[in-house]
């Protein structure tokens, strides 16, 4: 889930061919404005990337029904754009870890970090 502006400002991709697989789906929307509109019963797994643009990203994960599979994507840099910064593995938890059962936390890149979580 990403936000529209980030979307279009960041996340650009045009494919000669749609990408098709078997029994996946993907939905795309302004997760700022439309989070309390999903169905989310229809998703086992839930990917987040730019969480640090978002100001209710709290809210936002709480809305998941317990029992899904939630992988976060969270940078550790500061930015102008960034709401907030976690540049910890503490910091990771003590925002999230109220609201998501944190299962791993993996340094992906010398910027990045995947949160593996089960919404709770």
């Amino acid at each position: 889930m990403v936000s529209r502006q980030h979307a279009q400002e960041r996340l650009k991709f045009d494919s000669p061919k749609p990408l098709k697989f078997d029994n996946l789906s993907f939905s795309s929307l302004d997760i700022d404005a439309d989070y309390k509109k999903v169905d989310w019963s229809d998703y086992d797994l839930i990917i987040c990337v730019s969480l640090e643009h978002l100001e209710n990203d709290r809210e936002i994960l709480s809305a998941i029904p317990s029992g899904r599979k939630v992988l976060l994507s969270i940078p550790n840099i500061d930015s102008p754009d960034h709401v907030r910064v976690l540049k910890t593995n503490k910091e990771i938890e003590e925002r999230y870890g109220s609201i998501l059962n944190i299962q791993k936390i993996t340094d992906c890149t010398k910027i990045f970090k995947i949160v593996e979580a089960w919404s709770i």
